[in-house]
């Protein structure tokens, strides 16, 4: 009996717990086929806090009926912040320009140096301090940072990525892209 009491009381526990607002498929899906001035997304970043998100979709140049063939000249970036709460996308929406706000592009050359994280497999990765190999603490709560975007292997075969964390790499990048940005949003989009 004593199982069957410890439980039900684990259940109890559970559904008492507040439960974070995830951001829906199809919104997710509408800012990946997304463009602006004839470019498509070419990443997608959310913060999410609770039951609010942002969602940010980043665009890169050229826009418009620009034709830009060396791949190494220097490059704009626009971002596009969406807010939402409780899995419903709000009106509210600012820009960031990389024209007037440089350290848009130092943050997404930040994100191209987070280490993707290594697939564990139970027993062979899992921390285990007898190894050498450190614990590291879980996060229990606190905003999830999640990143769409295709990736690359080491091999250079290419792949997409879906990244979520409430902390280390990814979640200090997040953190750090928040503060740098402050600034940088506007409730205007810019013009090409």
């Amino acid at each position: 009996m004593k199982p069957i009491a410890i439980s039900i009381f684990g259940l109890c526990l559970l559904f008492a717990l507040p439960v974070r607002s995830e951001i829906p498929d199809h919104v997710i899906r509408d800012t990946t086929e997304a463009t602006f001035e004839g470019r498509r997304t070419s990443l997608i970043f959310a913060v999410e806090t609770g039951n609010d998100w942002t969602l940010t979709a980043i665009f890169s140049q050229p826009f418009g009926l620009v034709i830009q063939l060396d791949p190494y000249a220097s490059r704009r970036w626009l971002a596009k912040r969406q807010y939402g709460r409780d899995g419903h996308l709000s009106d509210r929406t600012e820009w960031a320009d990389s024209t007037t706000c440089p350290e848009l592009e130092g943050m997404l050359w930040s994100l191209s140096k987070v280490p993707v994280p290594a697939v564990q497999v139970p027993g062979f990765v899992w921390p285990r301090p007898h190894r050498g190999t450190p614990s590291v603490g879980i996060p229990t709560h606190g905003s999830v940072f999640t990143v769409w975007n295709s990736a690359e292997l080491q091999s250079g075969a290419p792949s997409w990525l879906r990244l979520s964390s409430l902390g280390g790499e990814l979640a200090d990048w997040g953190r750090a892209s928040e503060t740098n940005l402050t600034e940088c949003w506007h409730p205007t989009a810019p013009t090409a």
